[in-house]
């Protein structure tokens, strides 16, 4: 049980953080849009160095994604779950 509650916790967070990346993307995009053919990959580094604290997530997105990948395995094999999961979606 703790490796699902485990695995629901980083991906909460890993949605948080893709969340704030493109939220901050689309703020770069709109206030240098004039500049945003040719200046792409600038305003793309900017944005990464500005969260590069928070995509220490990943890893712990990928440390887990067996696991993950099992435990949907497991749920698939219980229509239960499934409907329990779609509802909280």
């Amino acid at each position: 049980m703790n490796k699902k509650i485990s695995i629901v916790k980083v991906t909460s967070e890993l949605l948080i953080f893709q969340n704030e990346l493109l939220c901050l993307l689309k703020s770069k995009m709109l206030t240098k849009n004039e500049e945003l053919l040719a200046n792409a990959t600038d305003i793309l580094a900017d944005c990464f160095l500005s969260l590069k604290d928070g995509f220490h997530v990943y890893l712990q997105y990928c440390w887990q994604y067996e696991d993950t990948l099992n435990i949907l395995e497991e749920y698939r094999k219980k229509p239960e779950l499934i409907n329990m999961l779609k509802v909280c979606i």
